[in-house]
């Protein structure tokens, strides 16, 4: 009996307060509350790019030194200490060959592979404000890219994706460099 007593007391203080203030209480319980799911349903179509998978056509992959932003930094490590193969520093050289002055002045060096991550910070959607990071390893031609964790949009229609335009040319620019020819490329330069 007790919780009847109780439960009768507060349908009737609730509904006091809902007829006093009738408009602003349906407002508050109803329509925001509507609202609000109806963002939650749709939220993703605004905030994530759409993904276009599956098996896409063979394009050319682009040159580093017309996908390289120059209001993004490009970070390299010399992990080798001087023994790759090619030097580090004449791969460097001709990766950036092609750049512009602007392009060339955002490429840095940091001391280890630690350093990485202080040089690039990803905020919370997982970019930072770096092109990528390439990290030379002792050996013939032996490194490691880095990029940012945010890069799982693909599009292979339109050939958008975030490797495609970021990753591929770095990697093929570093590929084309020979090791027993390091200003000698291994594909054309078309």
């Amino acid at each position: 009996m007790a919780f009847l007593r109780q439960f009768w007391a507060l349908f009737k203080k609730n509904w006091i307060v809902l007829s006093k203030h009738w408009v602003l209480n349906l407002l508050r319980c109803f329509v925001l509350l509507v609202a609000f799911g109806v963002f939650l349903g749709v939220a993703q179509v605004f905030l994530i790019k759409p993904n276009n998978l599956g098996l896409g056509t063979i394009v050319p992959i682009d040159q580093l030194a017309t996908v390289f932003d120059p209001d993004s930094r490009f970070i390299w490590v010399d992990a080798s200490n001087g023994t790759s193969t090619p030097p580090a520093q004449q791969l460097i050289d001709r990766l950036t060959r092609d750049f512009s002055e602007r392009q060339k002045s955002k490429v840095e060096r940091v001391e280890n592979a630690a350093d990485v991550a202080g040089a690039c910070p990803q905020n919370f959607q997982l970019y930072s404000e770096c092109y990528a990071a390439l990290i030379i390893n002792p050996g013939t031609m032996n490194y490691t890219l880095r990029g940012d964790a945010g890069f799982f949009f693909v599009d292979v229609e339109r050939h958008t994706s975030d490797f495609e335009k970021r990753v591929l040319p770095l990697q093929a620019a570093v590929d084309a460099v020979s090791p027993a020819c390091p200003s000698c490329i291994l594909l054309a330069d078309a």
